[in-house]
């Protein structure tokens, strides 16, 4: 690029109205875009209850909806801290109502309901469940059995 001297000599206005304005009106949009709060998605703990709902609980950890969301395990337990809840809260959560609807609704045996929760076995569940319920999974499954036919019953007669 070559510029003549006579341009290089000529005096300029070192404020141009027009030009601040428009430079002014450009980095104040950049300034609200880049403070503006994120779009509108879904909270971290939704996507990870989303997949918790179709996840194998053998060996699950956080690594699976991390990389789904595309965030580091790091990242993903901040963001679910953020949101004031915890992997740990969600995991139990899940195996809560997995272990409840396999009560509800199967005649499986409790060492074969442990392993399809995440838990190690039979001992496990009941300690859990006990807590989660505060009963333990025979007498919840016992509840629950009986609880559909009376009311058919008490329908019928």
């Amino acid at each position: 690029m070559t510029v003549a001297n006579e341009d290089l000599d000529r005096r300029r206005s070192l404020y141009d109205p027009a030009l601040n304005a428009l430079h002014r009106a450009c980095a104040d949009r950049l300034l609200h875009q880049l403070s503006a709060p994120a779009p509108a998605t879904a909270p971290v703990a939704e996507h990870v209850r989303q997949w918790l709902e179709h996840a194998a609980f053998e060996g699950a950890g956080p690594e699976g909806p991390a990389k789904e969301l595309d965030l580091s395990v790091r990242t993903l337990r901040r963001a679910l801290h953020a949101e004031g809840t915890s992997w740990r809260a969600l995991l139990d959560t899940a195996r809560h109502g997995r272990a409840g609807r396999l009560l509800e609704t199967t005649p499986l045996p409790l060492d074969r309901i442990a392993p399809l929760v995440g838990l190690s076995g039979a001992t496990a569940l009941v300690r859990a469940f006990t807590r989660w319920e505060g009963t333990p999974p025979g007498a919840y499954r016992g509840l629950h059995r009986t609880a559909a036919p009376d009311r058919d019953g008490a329908g019928s007669g």
